[in-house]
């Protein structure tokens, strides 16, 4: 499509999307309670939910009943987000909105509604979808040598992306997990750049895949000294947009610092419970020798004897600003027995609940003034016009900056010369098409043999009405992935409505791809499992440490809802008995029913380690748990529906849920059922020649290992 129709189709696209929500009730919205917030000053605050998110993007403000549009962040924004205790930092920049939440305390909530990202971006075509076009212009460099890291020897195959990336205006390099895409490829390629003073943006679909590959870049840097040379960190690298606390505890010199502010108060209010509870705990020692003394008045005992007591006592209170003028004497030692008695009242449930010696809770605490100490050296100095490396979402991109060398006013151009965009499989092509308008080349790495992007509107119904004229006609778009942004710019709307009805794969003309076949993190049995039910591109496993994979055997009875209790407990017996207690782990499944099921069983992971297959995108763990939950007896008119490999979707979920694990992968699955399937891939993972070490579980047996049960 040409500029013009670019911008009048997906203008068109995003309208009928919004009269589509609000007549049709379309688009989902999920509503988080802020079960308490409280003002840290400069129109921060601190906000309790009573539900962990996912995702903080889209993510819209309410006042009572009324909503509060973030205005493309000019209004809110949200610095950070710790899942584990539900605290998620609220930047207001409106002064009337922070006056009215500081002077009348309202209710507030947050919904998650795709109507106000569907504005955004209805708004950003509207302004610039006439710049979308194809660049024109190639990156452009020396005669040196391209530097890959020392320690890595890269194959030709990692060596003809880079190549590629660096002489092409679009590319598109394709890899599974562990064919060296970020921390070879696209850290050469941005050090590349950046060794000629060049500026880059590295974009990424959700928060999490944004953290990711930073990760994997920073590691990449820190093990090569040209690299190390090259950049530093606090001033290079800006990641905009709401870190998780982990990101911004482990490299806080790379995050905006309005979420360092609101960390370090929230760790600062932690450090003040420790040493409540130190205090309170030294209260029992003091009120003894308060009943010492007591019985020492009583008797007349002479100041002598009285007087070292007394000491002692106030040594221990005066720490404390409201005793600091106290005088003891016996006509006192009741009323501030009682004031101590009341203190204790006051923090017991939390002192109870530390369950730590006053050694233990010092401990903590100095580990806390050391971290805070620690966030705030290292701060960074990076801003938008300063950093050599941008890192954020695509909405963040909507929302803060014009196309590169339009004048923004109060937002600022995209003055970068590549734009690089990881997980592109697992993009939006309506948000990353909006990169294009700024003529600069851009490169797609990902794997889009993986689940694509998540989109409300059921596939069926935009099928129904893709390619006929009125209504949600051009709605289709938002349900392609970043991959097809070349058909968008090159191919008529009409090729485009006929590829999608009939699920046509992306063409690559302009477009310079490379695919990555050799993966260090699958063994060769995997590696030939996957090429066979996914890639088919010759990939292999050549890792000396591969994944393991596992399996846990486990029988469910007949049923007609997406269910299996039994595989449910097979699981918690698993995390229980057999995972460390430091293991990183999370708990996959491609049902919601079924997630309810391990969220009752296994309260405690709830929040942090149980979501779907479709949520894990852009993160990676060290083992992986996959409650397959079908297999014989669903009762359902399509039994295996995401987790046949015989069909599109249930080949990338599966797909998706092996590449999450970085260290192990453990399918816990009716295994006769699936060993009795031809040509499946869940049957290939539980095969001997692939899986490794196999459990069975029951409810009368409980988890057994080769006829040794692990644990009753």
């Amino acid at each position: 499509m040409e500029s013009d129709e670019i911008k009048d189709v997906f203008t068109r696209s995003a309208e009928d999307l919004l009269r589509y929500s609000l007549h049709e009730g379309g688009i989902s919205e999920a509503v988080t309670d802020v079960t308490s917030y409280e003002s840290i000053g400069g129109g921060h605050f601190l906000l309790k939910l009573d539900s962990p998110l996912d995702e903080t993007s889209g993510l819209v403000l309410y006042l009572g009943e009324d909503p509060i549009p973030s205005e493309n962040g000019t209004n809110y924004g949200f610095p950070f987000f710790d899942r584990r205790t539900r605290t998620l930092a609220l930047e207001v920049i409106n002064p009337c909105i922070s006056g009215i939440i500081e002077s009348q305390h309202p209710v507030l909530s947050l919904v998650s509604d795709l109507t106000f990202l569907i504005q955004n971006v209805r708004e950003y075509y509207s302004e610039f979808g006439d710049l979308v076009r194809i660049p024109e212009r190639e990156p452009v460099r020396g005669d040196t040598p391209c530097r890959f890291p020392s320690d890595f020897q890269p194959s030709s195959e990692q060596r003809n992306a880079v190549n590629s990336i660096l002489t092409s205006s679009m590319s598109y390099i394709w890899g599974a997990p562990g064919t060296g895409k970020t921390q070879m490829v696209l850290a050469t390629s941005i050090m590349d750049y950046l060794s000629r003073g060049g500026k880059v943006a590295v974009i990424a679909p959700t928060n999490n895949s944004v953290e990711q590959v930073l990760r994997g870049l920073m590691k990449a840097v820190s093990a090569d000294e040209t690299f190390s040379a090259l950049i530093d960190p606090r001033k290079d690298i800006l990641r905009l947009g709401s870190a998780t606390e982990d990101f911004v505890a482990d490299h806080p010199e790379l995050c905006e610092s309005t979420g360092i502010d609101a960390l370090v108060h929230r760790l600062t209010k932690e450090l003040c419970l420790y040493r409540d509870l130190i205090r309170i705990k030294g209260y029992a020692t003091v009120k003894e020798r308060l009943e010492v003394l007591s019985g020492m008045y009583a008797v007349n005992a002479p100041s002598g004897e009285t007087r070292p007591v007394e000491e002692e006592v106030l040594a221990v209170l005066s720490k404390e600003r409201r005793f600091r003028r106290l005088k003891l004497g016996p006509e006192r030692i009741g009323p501030l027995l009682e004031k101590l008695t009341r203190s204790e009242r006051s923090k017991k449930a939390l002192s109870e609940s530390a369950g730590y010696t006053v050694g233990k809770l010092e401990s903590l605490a100095e580990d806390l003034v050391q971290r805070i100490e620690y966030l705030e050296a290292v701060k960074g100095s990076a801003d938008v016009s300063t950093a050599r490396i941008i890192a954020c979402t695509p909405q963040v991109y909507i929302g803060r900056f014009v196309p590169k060398g339009v004048d923004g006013g109060d937002r600022p151009s995209f003055d970068v010369d590549h734009i690089f965009v990881d997980e592109a499989g697992y993009c939006s092509a309506v948000l990353a098409l909006v990169l294009y308008a700024n003529h600069v080349p851009v490169t797609f790495l990902g794997d889009h043999k993986q689940l694509p992007p998540v989109f409300p509107v059921e596939e069926e119904y935009l099928k129904r009405v893709t390619g006929k004229d009125g209504f949600m006609q051009y709605a289709f778009l938002w349900d392609l992935s970043a991959i097809y942004c070349e058909d968008i710019l090159r191919r008529s709307i009409a090729d485009l409505e006929e590829m999608y009805s009939s699920s046509e794969d992306p063409v690559f003309e302009r477009t310079s791809r490379v695919d990555l076949t050799c993966s260090h993190r699958f063994g060769r049995n995997l590696g030939e499992l996957l090429d066979r039910y996914v890639y088919h591109n010759g990939i292999s496993g050549s890792g000396d440490h591969p994944l393991e994979i596992v399996c846990i055997d486990v029988k469910c009875p007949p049923r007609t809802e997406r269910v299996n209790r039994p595989e449910a407990m097979a699981v918690k017996e698993y995390v229980e008995t057999v995972l460390g207690r430091d293991d990183e782990f999370c708990i996959l499944t491609p049902y919601k029913h079924q997630i309810a099921v391990l969220k009752e069983v296994m309260p405690a992971y709830a929040d942090t380690n149980i979501i779907t297959v479709h949520r894990s995108q852009g993160r990676e763990w060290d083992t992986v748990i996959m409650s397959v939950q079908d297999g014989e007896g669903i009762d359902r008119d399509v039994p295996l529906r995401f987790t046949s490999s015989r069909s599109d979707t249930g080949m990338k979920v599966m797909n998706t849920a092996v590449s999450r694990a970085k260290r192990r992968l453990v399918m816990v699955c009716d295994r006769s059922f699936w060993l009795s399937q031809e040509d499946e891939m869940v049957s290939g993972l539980v095969s001997d020649g692939v899986c490794g070490e196999v459990y069975s579980y029951s409810e009368e047996t409980g988890l057994v290992c080769n006829d040794r049960t692990v644990r009753r």
